[in-house]
Protein backbone atom coordinates (compact mmCIF):
# COMPACT_ATOMS: atom_id res chain seq x y z
CA UNK A 1 0.00 0.00 0.00
CA UNK A 2 1.22 3.50 -0.92
CA UNK A 3 1.05 6.15 1.68
CA UNK A 4 -0.53 9.51 0.97
CA UNK A 5 2.93 11.02 0.76
CA UNK A 6 3.99 8.46 -1.85
CA UNK A 7 0.87 9.20 -3.87
CA UNK A 8 1.56 12.94 -3.72
CA UNK A 9 5.19 12.38 -4.82
CA UNK A 10 4.03 10.24 -7.74
CA UNK A 11 1.57 12.83 -8.85
CA UNK A 12 4.27 15.52 -8.61
CA UNK A 13 6.63 13.49 -10.74
CA UNK A 14 3.87 12.83 -13.29
CA UNK A 15 2.98 16.51 -13.63
CA UNK A 16 6.65 17.45 -13.80
CA UNK A 17 7.16 14.95 -16.60
CA UNK A 18 4.08 16.24 -18.46
CA UNK A 19 5.37 19.80 -18.08
CA UNK A 20 8.75 18.67 -19.42
CA UNK A 21 7.08 17.09 -22.46
CA UNK A 22 5.06 20.26 -23.08
CA UNK A 23 8.21 22.41 -22.85
CA UNK A 24 10.06 20.08 -25.24
CA UNK A 25 7.13 20.14 -27.65
CA UNK A 26 7.03 23.92 -27.55
CA UNK A 27 10.80 24.03 -28.08
CA UNK A 28 10.55 21.62 -31.02
CA UNK A 29 7.76 23.66 -32.58
CA UNK A 30 9.80 26.84 -32.05
CA UNK A 31 12.86 25.26 -33.69
CA UNK A 32 10.70 24.02 -36.57
CA UNK A 33 9.16 27.47 -37.03
CA UNK A 34 12.59 29.12 -36.98
CA UNK A 35 13.94 26.58 -39.48
CA UNK A 36 10.90 27.15 -41.68
CA UNK A 37 11.35 30.92 -41.47
CA UNK A 38 15.05 30.53 -42.27
CA UNK A 39 14.26 28.40 -45.30
CA UNK A 40 11.59 30.86 -46.37
CA UNK A 41 14.08 33.72 -46.01
CA UNK A 42 16.65 31.76 -48.02
CA UNK A 43 14.03 31.03 -50.68
CA UNK A 44 13.03 34.71 -50.81
CA UNK A 45 16.70 35.72 -51.04
CA UNK A 46 17.33 33.18 -53.81
CA UNK A 47 14.24 34.31 -55.71
CA UNK A 48 15.28 37.94 -55.27
CA UNK A 49 18.77 37.12 -56.57
CA UNK A 50 17.28 35.16 -59.48
CA UNK A 51 14.93 38.04 -60.37
CA UNK A 52 17.80 40.51 -60.07
CA UNK A 53 20.00 38.44 -62.40
CA UNK A 54 17.14 38.03 -64.89
CA UNK A 55 16.50 41.77 -64.92
CA UNK A 56 20.18 42.60 -65.38
CA UNK A 57 20.58 39.92 -68.07
CA UNK A 58 17.53 41.14 -70.02
CA UNK A 59 18.72 44.75 -69.74
CA UNK A 60 22.11 44.00 -71.31
CA UNK A 61 20.82 41.34 -73.75
CA UNK A 62 18.10 43.61 -75.15
CA UNK A 63 20.55 46.49 -75.58
CA UNK A 64 23.24 44.52 -77.36
CA UNK A 65 22.17 41.16 -78.83
CA UNK A 66 18.40 40.95 -79.27
CA UNK A 67 16.71 44.18 -80.39
CA UNK A 68 12.92 44.04 -80.27
CA UNK A 69 10.68 45.42 -83.00
CA UNK A 70 10.38 49.21 -82.87
CA UNK A 71 13.51 49.63 -80.73
CA UNK A 72 17.10 50.44 -81.59
CA UNK A 73 20.17 48.82 -80.13
CA UNK A 74 22.14 51.09 -77.84
CA UNK A 75 25.45 49.95 -79.28
CA UNK A 76 24.49 49.20 -82.88
CA UNK A 77 23.09 52.68 -83.45
CA UNK A 78 26.46 54.20 -82.60
CA UNK A 79 28.95 51.93 -84.34
CA UNK A 80 27.38 50.34 -87.42
CA UNK A 81 27.91 51.94 -90.85
CA UNK A 82 24.14 51.91 -91.47
CA UNK A 83 21.07 52.93 -89.49
CA UNK A 84 17.83 51.00 -89.23
CA UNK A 85 14.25 51.30 -88.02
CA UNK A 86 11.64 48.58 -87.72
CA UNK A 87 7.90 48.16 -87.32
CA UNK A 88 5.50 45.28 -86.92
CA UNK A 89 6.25 43.70 -90.31
CA UNK A 90 8.84 45.98 -91.93
CA UNK A 91 12.41 47.18 -91.56
CA UNK A 92 14.19 50.15 -93.12
CA UNK A 93 17.98 50.23 -93.58
CA UNK A 94 19.68 53.48 -94.57
CA UNK A 95 23.23 54.40 -95.54
CA UNK A 96 25.12 57.00 -97.53
CA UNK A 97 27.06 55.82 -100.59
CA UNK A 98 29.94 55.92 -101.06
CA UNK A 99 31.01 55.30 -97.47
CA UNK A 100 34.41 56.94 -97.23
CA UNK A 101 37.26 55.10 -95.47
CA UNK A 102 35.20 51.91 -95.18
CA UNK A 103 38.17 49.75 -94.00
CA UNK A 104 38.73 52.22 -91.14
CA UNK A 105 35.05 52.19 -90.21
CA UNK A 106 35.07 48.39 -90.36
CA UNK A 107 38.04 48.25 -87.98
CA UNK A 108 36.48 50.85 -85.69
CA UNK A 109 33.35 48.71 -85.40
CA UNK A 110 35.35 45.81 -83.98
CA UNK A 111 37.19 48.24 -81.68
CA UNK A 112 33.88 49.53 -80.32
CA UNK A 113 32.51 46.01 -79.78
CA UNK A 114 35.54 44.90 -77.79
CA UNK A 115 35.81 48.10 -75.77
CA UNK A 116 32.19 47.59 -74.74
CA UNK A 117 33.09 44.04 -73.64
CA UNK A 118 35.88 45.44 -71.45
CA UNK A 119 33.64 48.18 -70.05
CA UNK A 120 30.75 45.84 -69.24
CA UNK A 121 32.85 43.19 -67.47
CA UNK A 122 34.71 45.69 -65.24
CA UNK A 123 33.88 44.96 -61.58
CA UNK A 124 33.41 48.61 -60.66
CA UNK A 125 30.82 48.93 -63.40
CA UNK A 126 28.89 45.72 -62.80
CA UNK A 127 28.75 46.20 -58.99
CA UNK A 128 27.44 43.05 -57.27
CA UNK A 129 27.17 41.07 -60.52
CA UNK A 130 29.74 39.03 -62.37
CA UNK A 131 29.13 39.78 -66.05
CA UNK A 132 30.84 38.50 -69.13
CA UNK A 133 29.85 39.52 -72.64
CA UNK A 134 31.89 38.14 -75.55
CA UNK A 135 32.42 40.36 -78.59
CA UNK A 136 33.49 39.21 -82.03
CA UNK A 137 37.20 39.72 -82.62
CA UNK A 138 38.98 40.55 -85.85
CA UNK A 139 42.73 40.19 -86.38
CA UNK A 140 43.32 43.45 -84.53
CA UNK A 141 41.86 41.87 -81.38
CA UNK A 142 43.55 38.49 -81.79
CA UNK A 143 40.61 36.80 -83.52
CA UNK A 144 39.62 35.58 -86.95
CA UNK A 145 36.17 37.16 -87.43
CA UNK A 146 35.81 39.10 -90.68
CA UNK A 147 32.15 40.06 -90.63
CA UNK A 148 29.33 41.21 -88.39
CA UNK A 149 25.64 40.72 -89.12
CA UNK A 150 22.19 41.67 -87.89
CA UNK A 151 19.65 38.90 -88.48
CA UNK A 152 15.91 39.58 -88.77
CA UNK A 153 13.95 36.93 -86.85
CA UNK A 154 12.03 34.73 -87.31
CA UNK A 155 12.43 35.35 -91.08
CA UNK A 156 16.19 34.60 -90.99
CA UNK A 157 17.31 37.51 -93.18
CA UNK A 158 20.76 38.96 -92.52
CA UNK A 159 21.89 42.57 -92.94
CA UNK A 160 25.62 42.63 -93.54
CA UNK A 161 28.59 44.09 -95.37
CA UNK A 162 29.81 41.77 -98.12
CA UNK A 163 33.54 42.12 -97.50
CA UNK A 164 35.79 43.86 -94.96
CA UNK A 165 37.49 45.96 -97.62
CA UNK A 166 34.23 47.47 -98.88
CA UNK A 167 31.19 47.96 -96.66
CA UNK A 168 29.89 50.77 -98.85
CA UNK A 169 26.60 49.05 -99.54
CA UNK A 170 23.32 47.76 -98.13
CA UNK A 171 22.91 43.98 -98.41
CA UNK A 172 20.06 41.76 -97.23
CA UNK A 173 20.86 38.07 -97.59
CA UNK A 174 18.86 34.84 -97.21
CA UNK A 175 19.93 33.10 -94.02
CA UNK A 176 19.95 29.47 -92.88
CA UNK A 177 19.60 27.83 -89.49
CA UNK A 178 22.97 26.17 -90.12
CA UNK A 179 24.80 29.50 -90.35
CA UNK A 180 22.64 31.26 -87.75
CA UNK A 181 21.69 28.65 -85.14
CA UNK A 182 19.18 31.02 -83.53
CA UNK A 183 17.06 31.01 -86.74
CA UNK A 184 14.00 28.77 -86.28
CA UNK A 185 14.22 27.69 -89.94
CA UNK A 186 15.96 28.52 -93.24
CA UNK A 187 14.69 31.42 -95.30
CA UNK A 188 12.26 29.88 -97.84
CA UNK A 189 13.48 29.06 -101.34
CA UNK A 190 10.61 31.16 -102.73
CA UNK A 191 11.23 34.72 -101.53
CA UNK A 192 7.56 35.65 -102.00
CA UNK A 193 6.64 33.29 -99.16
CA UNK A 194 8.40 35.63 -96.72
CA UNK A 195 8.54 39.08 -98.42
CA UNK A 196 5.73 41.17 -99.87
CA UNK A 197 7.53 44.28 -101.05
CA UNK A 198 11.00 45.79 -101.41
CA UNK A 199 11.30 49.55 -101.81
CA UNK A 200 14.59 51.22 -102.65
CA UNK A 201 14.92 55.01 -102.62
CA UNK A 202 18.03 56.74 -103.94
CA UNK A 203 18.34 60.44 -103.19
CA UNK A 204 20.95 62.27 -105.25
CA UNK A 205 22.49 65.63 -104.51
CA UNK A 206 21.93 68.49 -106.98
CA UNK A 207 25.52 68.19 -108.16
CA UNK A 208 25.17 64.55 -109.22
CA UNK A 209 25.69 63.88 -112.93
CA UNK A 210 23.07 61.17 -113.18
CA UNK A 211 22.62 59.48 -116.55
CA UNK A 212 19.87 57.25 -117.96
CA UNK A 213 19.35 54.01 -115.98
CA UNK A 214 20.13 50.58 -117.40
CA UNK A 215 17.68 47.85 -116.39
CA UNK A 216 17.81 44.07 -116.69
CA UNK A 217 15.84 40.99 -115.75
CA UNK A 218 12.32 41.78 -114.53
CA UNK A 219 13.16 45.51 -114.73
CA UNK A 220 13.77 45.35 -118.50
CA UNK A 221 12.59 48.56 -120.15
CA UNK A 222 12.88 50.52 -116.87
CA UNK A 223 9.09 50.62 -116.60
CA UNK A 224 6.71 51.17 -113.72
CA UNK A 225 4.02 48.57 -114.32
CA UNK A 226 4.28 46.13 -111.42
CA UNK A 227 1.26 44.56 -109.74
CA UNK A 228 1.31 44.42 -105.95
CA UNK A 229 -1.17 41.53 -105.83
CA UNK A 230 0.15 38.99 -108.33
CA UNK A 231 1.85 36.68 -105.79
CA UNK A 232 5.47 37.68 -106.45
CA UNK A 233 7.73 40.16 -104.67
CA UNK A 234 6.83 43.72 -105.63
CA UNK A 235 9.98 45.80 -106.01
CA UNK A 236 10.30 49.50 -106.74
CA UNK A 237 13.36 51.70 -107.11
CA UNK A 238 12.57 55.36 -106.62
CA UNK A 239 15.10 57.90 -108.00
CA UNK A 240 14.94 61.34 -106.42
CA UNK A 241 16.81 64.52 -107.30
CA UNK A 242 15.87 68.15 -106.78
CA UNK A 243 17.30 69.30 -110.13
CA UNK A 244 19.45 68.01 -112.99
CA UNK A 245 23.04 69.11 -113.32
CA UNK A 246 23.33 71.47 -116.34
CA UNK A 247 26.70 69.85 -117.14
CA UNK A 248 24.98 66.52 -117.72
CA UNK A 249 24.93 67.25 -121.50
CA UNK A 250 21.17 66.85 -121.67
CA UNK A 251 21.26 63.15 -120.90
CA UNK A 252 20.15 63.43 -117.27
CA UNK A 253 17.59 60.69 -116.69
CA UNK A 254 15.59 62.44 -114.00
CA UNK A 255 13.65 65.35 -115.45
CA UNK A 256 11.06 65.39 -112.64
CA UNK A 257 11.61 65.37 -108.87
CA UNK A 258 11.01 61.61 -108.76
CA UNK A 259 11.14 58.68 -111.15
CA UNK A 260 10.03 55.20 -110.07
CA UNK A 261 10.91 51.91 -111.74
CA UNK A 262 8.90 48.91 -110.54
CA UNK A 263 8.69 45.19 -111.32
CA UNK A 264 7.44 41.90 -109.99
CA UNK A 265 10.59 39.96 -109.17
CA UNK A 266 10.72 36.39 -110.43
CA UNK A 267 14.47 36.01 -110.92
CA UNK A 268 17.80 37.81 -111.00
CA UNK A 269 17.17 41.48 -111.84
CA UNK A 270 19.04 44.77 -111.58
CA UNK A 271 19.03 48.52 -112.15
CA UNK A 272 22.22 50.48 -112.83
CA UNK A 273 22.28 54.26 -112.45
CA UNK A 274 25.45 55.52 -114.15
CA UNK A 275 27.11 58.89 -113.62
CA UNK A 276 29.03 61.02 -116.08
CA UNK A 277 32.40 59.92 -114.64
CA UNK A 278 33.93 56.85 -116.26
CA UNK A 279 32.82 53.67 -114.50
CA UNK A 280 30.85 55.49 -111.80
CA UNK A 281 27.48 54.01 -110.94
CA UNK A 282 25.00 52.91 -108.31
CA UNK A 283 23.69 49.38 -108.83
CA UNK A 284 20.67 47.69 -107.25
CA UNK A 285 20.53 43.87 -107.50
CA UNK A 286 17.58 41.63 -106.67
CA UNK A 287 17.52 37.83 -106.25
CA UNK A 288 21.20 37.40 -107.11
CA UNK A 289 21.93 33.98 -105.63
CA UNK A 290 21.30 34.18 -101.89
CA UNK A 291 21.17 37.99 -102.01
CA UNK A 292 17.63 39.34 -101.65
CA UNK A 293 18.57 42.94 -102.41
CA UNK A 294 21.89 44.76 -102.59
CA UNK A 295 22.51 48.46 -103.17
CA UNK A 296 26.15 49.25 -103.84
CA UNK A 297 28.36 51.76 -105.60
CA UNK A 298 31.17 51.29 -108.08
CA UNK A 299 33.99 53.85 -108.39
CA UNK A 300 31.69 56.60 -107.16
CA UNK A 301 33.46 59.91 -106.58
CA UNK A 302 30.46 62.19 -106.15
CA UNK A 303 29.13 63.33 -102.78
CA UNK A 304 26.96 60.91 -100.85
CA UNK A 305 23.88 59.32 -102.34
CA UNK A 306 21.38 58.53 -99.59
CA UNK A 307 20.25 54.93 -100.05
CA UNK A 308 17.19 53.64 -98.21
CA UNK A 309 15.89 50.07 -98.42
CA UNK A 310 12.52 49.15 -96.91
CA UNK A 311 11.44 45.50 -96.79
CA UNK A 312 7.87 44.53 -95.89
CA UNK A 313 7.46 40.94 -94.74
CA UNK A 314 4.52 38.55 -94.89
CA UNK A 315 4.76 37.80 -91.16
CA UNK A 316 5.50 39.85 -88.06
CA UNK A 317 9.10 40.63 -87.12
CA UNK A 318 10.04 39.47 -83.62
CA UNK A 319 13.54 40.88 -83.20
CA UNK A 320 16.84 41.84 -84.77
CA UNK A 321 19.65 39.58 -83.55
CA UNK A 322 23.11 41.15 -83.66
CA UNK A 323 26.06 38.78 -84.03
CA UNK A 324 28.66 41.29 -82.88
CA UNK A 325 28.16 40.05 -79.33
CA UNK A 326 28.20 36.26 -79.21
CA UNK A 327 27.62 35.33 -75.57
CA UNK A 328 26.38 36.97 -72.38
CA UNK A 329 26.59 35.59 -68.84
CA UNK A 330 25.35 37.27 -65.65
CA UNK A 331 25.77 35.74 -62.18
CA UNK A 332 25.83 36.52 -58.45
CA UNK A 333 28.78 34.60 -56.96
CA UNK A 334 27.38 34.56 -53.38
CA UNK A 335 24.25 32.76 -54.54
CA UNK A 336 25.68 30.38 -57.11
CA UNK A 337 23.05 31.51 -59.67
CA UNK A 338 23.78 32.48 -63.24
CA UNK A 339 22.03 33.02 -66.58
CA UNK A 340 23.73 32.85 -69.96
CA UNK A 341 22.94 33.00 -73.66
CA UNK A 342 24.15 30.73 -76.41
Amino acid sequence: MFSKQDKKAGKGFFFTFIAFLVIMAVFAVSVSINESKSKQNEAVADQSAFDSINNRFNEIYNRTISIKTGERGEIQGKILPYSYHSGTDWITVQQYLPLMNSPVIYSNTFDALNLYEIFTTTKDISHEYDMNITAQKNAGWGGTDINFTSVILPQCVSIEPAEPSNISQILLRKGTATVFDYCPADFPSNTAEAIKKIEVMLEFSTSSDVLAPVCGGDFAGCLNNADLSNGTVYAVVDLNISSCNPQCSGVCCITTPSQAIAANITGTSYIEIPFSGAGEQIRVDFENGDEIVKVHEENLNVKGVLSTVKVTFVDTIRELHFSGFEKLKVSKPNFGIERKSG
